[in-house]
């Protein structure tokens, strides 16, 4: 209904002031990194919101948002350039921890750096891998 989505609407205006506030905050404080990501979406058009029983794709992509301050975008010009190229670029949440350790230039780690360009994701699962995202409508 509308009165649903007027509501999921008002939800993301007032997310996306906190997160003003946020990246504002940050920036003052001079924080390095700031990372903002949602631990499942809502599909407010078909009515379900976040009904995991008639699960869609729009209830399983979320935002993923990295603010980076400037000192560190002028110290990290090659992981900037890996962040820019792997815009849009889908993820699971299985690779939380390795972007994060990337970000925090944590090296040494064996795990696959899902930014890198030639990193392959592979089959998406969802609902404690009950369900493949790309059965999903």
């Amino acid at each position: 209904t509308d009165e649903v989505v007027d509501s999921y609407d008002n939800s993301i205006a007032y997310t996306d002031h906190v997160l003003g506030e946020l990246f504002r905050l940050a920036e003052e404080a001079d924080v390095s990194a700031t990372v903002y990501f949602s631990d499942h979406g809502e599909d407010p058009d078909t009515g379900f919101g976040h009904n995991s029983t008639k699960m869609t794709k729009a209830m399983v992509e979320i935002p993923f948002i990295i603010r980076l301050s400037s000192q560190f975008i002028d110290r990290y010009p090659d992981f900037v350039q890996l962040l820019a190229a792997a815009q849009g670029k889908p993820l699971s949440g299985d690779y939380i921890f390795n972007v994060l350790a990337s970000l925090m230039r944590i090296e040494g780690l064996a795990f696959a750096n899902p930014l890198l360009p030639d990193f392959i994701l592979g089959p998406r699962y969802t609902k404690n891998g009950e369900l493949l995202y790309s059965d999903l409508k």
